[in-house]
């Protein structure tokens, strides 16, 4: 038998916020070569953005990782 465990405050943690034609964009313009190109065939699925606003209060949290960096990051992950 499993023990029974009590949660205690469970917190949503957004990521960045961005669309395929900014993260390309973004990419585009931080890239040597601009490779990359969005077709927009129209709206997808979406998603309600998600609410962390409790674990910013609670803990102050805020994202430090912009998507300036992760196409940074993902340049040097492309070229190892």
């Amino acid at each position: 038998m499993l023990p029974k465990y009590l949660l205690k405050d469970i917190y949503n943690c957004s990521s960045i916020r961005t669309s395929a034609i900014k993260l390309a964009n973004n990419f585009n313009k931080i890239s040597e070569k601009k490779n990359i190109k969005i077709n927009n065939i129209g709206m997808g699925a979406t998603y309600p953005i998600m609410n962390d606003h409790i674990l910013r209060k609670d803990i102050n949290f805020s994202i430090k990782y912009t998507m300036n960096k992760l196409i940074k990051d993902w340049l040097i992950e492309i070229k190892t």
